[in-house]
């Protein structure tokens, strides 16, 4: 098996026409071990060397990676695979490339999916939700997922900002960690002069009682907004 597999890693280094081997390595032995190596390979062979669908493949990819399932109906189906879209919608990441590059719009099963929690990526992609709530959903997350962007201040921010675009309270104790370019672009997006003192009170506090001498983003963003030839305003 481990050699087999080192093997199938070189799939576009060496094999250039349909290979029985190969397909028995994508479909039956990968598949135990190594599901979304069997998925991605599945799909490299699918589209380099048959150069064409793939039915037996496809099964691969349906069991084992949304994102590739994804990839799959982009570049070798070349639109929609309605028969993928329940298992794509389960991954935030591939629902919002699904949306963007094939649909060319909203994903309504993905939707179902974030209004009942039933989405089971392996990775957060946070900006991806944000992305897909700024372009196609209008409106704000189910707050299960609110709480956890609000959770990560550089996610916050783009949230506030792009989906919210007002203050973000709840956020902002996280949002004084995330970095000086992310609390700059925070609190230049606050309209209201009481919302940006408040605000810069809490980077205060934080710059006196933050014990990491090397590094403080609030510190670092009153530092830059003093020496900006664009400060931002508190009056």
């Amino acid at each position: 098996m481990a050699k087999l597999t080192s093997v199938s890693v070189n799939i576009r280094r060496w094999a250039n026409s349909k290979d029985e081997v190969l397909e028995t390595l994508i479909l039956e032995c990968l598949p135990k071990h190594y599901g979304w190596e069997a998925a991605t390979k599945a799909y490299y062979y699918a589209q380099r060397i048959l150069k064409k669908r793939w039915p037996q493949g496809e099964k691969v990819i349906l069991e084992h990676s949304p994102r590739f399932a994804y990839l799959y109906a982009k570049n070798i189906i070349k639109g929609r695979w309605i028969q993928a879209e329940p298992f794509i919608a389960k991954d935030e990441q591939a629902s919002y490339y699904y949306s963007k590059f094939v649909l060319k719009g909203r994903f309504p099963e993905f939707e179902k999916n974030l209004k009942c929690g039933g989405l089971t990526g392996r990775w957060r992609a946070y900006d991806k939700l944000i992305d897909y709530a700024r372009f196609y959903l209008n409106e704000r997350l189910p707050k299960k997922y609110e709480r956890m962007i609000c959770e990560r201040g550089h996610d916050s921010v783009d949230y506030a900002v792009e989906v919210l675009k007002k203050r973000w309270r709840a956020a902002e104790k996280n949002i004084v960690h995330s970095g000086k370019k992310y609390i700059d672009k925070y609190i230049r997006s606050l309209k209201s002069v009481k919302d940006r003192r408040e605000f810069r009170t809490l980077l205060l506090a934080e710059a006196m009682s933050n014990k990491n001498r090397y590094y403080c983003p609030a510190k670092d963003w009153i530092e830059m907004n003093e020496a900006s030839q664009n400060p931002v305003a508190f009056n």
